[in-house]
Parts: C-alpha cells; structure tokens; sequence
C-alpha cells in the first residue's frame, strides 16, 4: 500500500506537472497566435509596400515620359531657335538689298539729275548757236549790202531762217527725246525700284511677325521646359526619398519578419517536444490507471474475503477507508487543457478533502484503540 501510495502520489505530481506544461503551452499558443497577427499585419504592410513599389514604378514611368518630353522640347527648341537664325539671315539678306536698292535710286536719282543738267546744257547750247547764227547771218548781211555784191544763183535760193528752224528743231527734237528717255527710265527704275522696295517691306513685315511669333514660342517653351525641370527635380527628390523609406521599411519588415519566423519556428518545435512529452505522459497515466485498476480490484476482492469472514477489526476498516480514498481520488483526478485554473483549484480541494478524510480516519482508529484498551 505505500508503494500504491508514493505511485499514486508522483501520478499527482505528473498531472499537476502537466496543467503546469498545459499552461506554458497555451500561453505559447497564445503568443504564437498574436505572432501570427503581427505577420499578416506584416503581410499587410508587405501589400503596402508593393503599393509602394508600384507607386515608384509609375512615378519611375512619369519620370522617363517627362524625360521624353523634355528631349522633345529640347529639339523643338533647337529647331526654333535654327528656324529663328534662318529668318534672321533672311532678314539681314533683305536689309542688303533693300539698302542696295536704296543706292539703286540714289544712282537713279543722280543720273535723272545729270540728265537734266544735260538737257538744261543742250538747251543753253542750242540757244547759243541759235543767237551766234543769227549774229553771223546779220554780219554777213551787213558784208553783203556793204560791198554791194550782187550773187546770182540758179536754183532756189536756201532761206537760212528756214534752216536755223530746222536746226533747232532737230536740237529740241533730240532733246526731247532724250529727255522722254530719261524721263521713262528714271519713272521705269523708280516703279521697279518702289515694288522693290514694298515687296520686300511686306516681306520684312512678316518675317518681323514670324520672329516675334517663333519669340513667344520660344519663350512660353523655355517657361515650360522650366517648369518641367522643376516637376522633374521635385519627383526624383520624391522617387529619392521613396525609395530610401521603402528600403529602410523593406529592411526592417524583413528583420522582423526573420525574426517571427525564427520565434514561431522555435516555438513550434518546443510545442512538438511539449506534446511528445504529453503524449509519454498520458502513456504513463493510462499504466497508472491500469495498477490502480488491478490494485482497486485486489483490494475489493480483499474486502469481499475479510467480508465473508465476518472480521470487523480497524485495520480492515482503515484498509477499506483506505480503498475508498483511492477509489474517490482515482474517479475526482481529471485532466483538462483549456481550464487550467480550475484543474488546480480541484486538484487541491481534492488534496484538502483526501487529508480531512485521512485526518477523521487516523481520528477514528484512535477512539477505537482507546475503546480497546
């Protein structure tokens, strides 16, 4: 019976060892549960984080698209400002020949006035003949009368008024003609030198137009190429940033997610050692169970023999006490894994009420000894 005693009594110690180990294990549980949520919460920032990334790859997107826009503009630029140069050389181009038609009516002007002073000189010269013919007709006249030369011509006798008119006419003829001719030059120069002058004004104008337009559009795209480089900078100082943060985040997600696949992976491999224990343990409690089953069922067949002996001794009566002491706590010992608390709190009612009955048995084996004596 003392050796039942010390094997019930280390059963007790296992069971209790085992709400102990129960308690331990769902406490792990508990906390690999909650390491569970900080993972999926990790998953979720993970899902952040890909959003991040993904944020970047359109930013990264936006970035060359502006990139390219900005080489557009580039040569748009490039192709203004070679367009601007061409009209600018078109426009000095014009410049020179509008200053050389210039000098092309100063000349014309300068030979319309040489003209003049000619035919003024052709007349001042006709003039002159005209009167030294009319002198030299009177001297010869006055010669004539003078000598009293009579000269008989045949034929008709030439008029030399008639000759001087033909002279002069001839002169003022060709004078007017040259002067006609002149004329008609000088107004045909001047005509062609005035539609010159208008065609490449109104050229000129245009050109002017097209310049300060190519202006304003220079200038608007140099406005925006600005603002692009602004856009530009500020995004990648953002993208910059982006990144760092994420990386950072990245790196630090990775960590701890290491970390928590460490813990969880140790603390699965001791919940796999505590359940091999408890299985040993419930291996242990299942012999124990069977020698408290063999040994219950000894004492029962002891108690029907000393029964049918008639013996009523105290000893058979502590050996019966005895046998129901076992027999209450072998059908009150339950193991429970989810109410731990409340095992313990059995467990020592248990122990209190095994003490109080084996107090009032030890109690009463006393009172009959004295009865005895």
């Amino acid at each position: 019976m003392g050796n039942l005693n010390n094997r019930f009594a280390n059963y007790i110690e296992k069971v209790r060892y085992l709400e102990e180990q129960n308690k331990i294990l769902e406490l792990k549980i508990k906390q690999a549960s909650k390491r569970q949520s900080e993972i999926e919460k990790n998953e979720q920032k993970g899902d952040e984080i890909q959003s991040y990334r993904i944020n970047i790859d359109d930013i990264t997107m936006i970035k060359v698209r502006l990139q390219v826009e900005r080489d557009n503009l580039k040569g748009d630029a490039v192709e203004l400002t070679r367009k601007l140069e061409d009209e600018n050389a078109l426009r000095n181009d014009l410049d020179d020949e509008l200053q050389r038609l210039r000098k092309d009516v100063d000349d014309a002007t300068m030979v319309r006035v040489d003209l003049e002073r000619k035919i003024e000189t052709l007349r001042e010269e006709l003039e002159y003949n005209r009167k030294v013919h009319s002198e030299e007709i009177e001297d010869l006249k006055e010669q004539i009368a003078s000598q009293g030369i009579n000269v008989e011509v045949d034929g008709i006798t030439p008029d030399m008024n008639e000759i001087l008119r033909d002279i002069r006419q001839e002169y003022e003829t060709i004078a007017i003609k040259n002067r006609d001719e002149a004329e008609e030059w000088y107004k045909k120069k001047c005509e062609d030198l005035e539609e010159k002058s208008r065609n490449t004004q109104v050229e000129l104008e245009k050109v002017n137009m097209e310049i300060n337009e190519y202006r304003k559009q220079v200038t608007q795209l140099e406005m925006e190429l600005e603002s692009l480089r602004g856009t530009n900078d500020y995004l990648e100082r953002n993208l910059a940033d982006v990144e760092k943060r994420s990386e950072v985040e990245v790196n630090t997600y990775q960590q701890r997610v290491n970390r928590l696949q460490a813990e969880l992976d140790r603390s699965t491999n001791d919940m796999k050692k505590h359940l091999a224990e408890y299985k040993n343990l419930m291996n242990v409690k299942q012999s124990l169970e069977k020698e408290i089953d063999t040994y219950r069922n000894l004492l029962e067949g002891e108690e029907g023999r000393l029964s049918t002996l008639g013996s009523g001794t105290d000893e058979n009566d502590s050996d019966s006490s005895e046998s129901q002491k076992v027999e209450v706590k072998k059908h009150r010992v339950v193991i429970k894994t989810k109410d731990a608390p409340k095992e313990k709190k059995d467990a020592k009612e248990e122990t209190s009420s095994s003490e109080e009955e084996t107090s009032s048995e030890d109690d009463d084996s006393s009172s009959d000894d004295d009865s005895s004596e």
